[in-house]
């Protein structure tokens, strides 16, 4: 009986030695899990501050380490996105600040005609009035520009692509162009391709691309201005190139961009226009320095015979 007793009593004290094992463990259990649950959520919850912030407009650099991989990658993905954010914010502020300087301009020449016809003092009236015509024009082409561009970029552009044989559209675009170049006292040369090249692209996005870009090597070109059309590997290459003093090796890599002011000047959006018009058409274009000044490359696929 006394061993039966001893026995008893030793598995009550394994029973309740197991029953704080087990207690221990799912306390330890539970700690752990809390700890391995904030370890998880702190840096979740850090990382949606973080992109509540850039939310509101507060475009920060997102610190990219974290205890995970997948929250590592998720932070650098927003820390991405953040920077483009910021260098689109800062490029829109510096657009808005640079047109708002463009429509001044014309406007305080137009307010000061004014009051010099309203005053009667420092011109004659039809001087001013003449002068007071060429800014509103001015300003109207700018406003148009601004829009214009405005919608590529949105792209409520209306497009309507056709085929188009490119030798005739460019004979009809230089022609167009042959008066400008006759207010400049400069040519433009044109040497079409030898056979019949069709794209598949907008006539007015093509007009309005080719157009700034002939409007502005006629700007800076010393005689004039050449234009050739070639086709090679399914590919059609239009090249526009003046022989002016070429484009600063420091300014290329902005000359697309909206407002931009080398040492020559400002660019305008003209430009920036030509390169929307032709992305929006599937091309690409660069800009380089030839032997005689700057070129402008525009290319496009062109459509095959079996196509048309």
């Amino acid at each position: 009986m006394a061993g039966t007793g001893e026995t008893q009593a030793l598995i009550q004290k394994v029973d309740i030695l197991l029953a704080a094992v087990m207690l221990i463990s799912a306390i330890v259990g539970v700690l752990f899990a809390r700890a391995a649950a904030n370890n998880i959520s702190s840096p979740i919850r850090q990382t949606y501050e973080y992109a509540a912030r850039i939310g509101s407009g507060d475009f920060i650099a997102v610190p990219t380490d974290a205890s995970t991989v997948e929250i590592r990658q998720l932070r650098e993905s927003i820390d991405d996105m953040s920077s483009r954010l910021r260098a689109t914010d800062e490029a829109q502020k510096q657009f808005l600040q640079n047109a708002s300087h463009e429509l001044r301009t014309p406007l305080m020449s137009i307010q000061g005609y004014a009051e010099a016809i309203e005053t009667g003092i420092g011109f004659e009236p039809k001087e001013a009035a003449a002068i007071i015509k060429a800014e509103s024009r001015r300003l109207t082409a700018l406003v148009e520009e601004l829009l214009t561009l405005s919608r590529m970029e949105n792209y409520l552009f209306d497009t309507k692509a056709e085929i188009l044989e490119m030798n005739d559209v460019l004979t009809e675009y230089v022609y167009r162009l042959e008066g400008a170049a006759f207010r400049e006292k400069k040519k433009l040369l044109w040497q079409p391709a030898e056979e019949e090249i069709h794209v598949f692209a907008d006539e007015q996005l093509m007009f309005q691309a080719v157009n700034n870009i002939i409007s502005n090597c006629l700007r800076y070109a010393a005689a004039q201005v050449s234009i050739s059309l070639m086709c090679e590997g399914g590919e059609v290459s239009l090249s526009i190139s003046d022989d002016g003093p070429g484009i600063g090796e420091e300014e290329l890599p902005h000359i697309f961009d909206r407002f931009y002011k080398g040492k020559k000047g400002a660019y305008g959006l003209g430009l920036a226009i030509a390169e929307k018009a032709v992305t929006l058409m599937g091309g690409s274009i660069t800009a380089y320095n030839g032997e005689a000044g700057a070129v402008f490359l525009l290319r496009f696929k062109t459509l095959k015979k079996d196509d048309n």
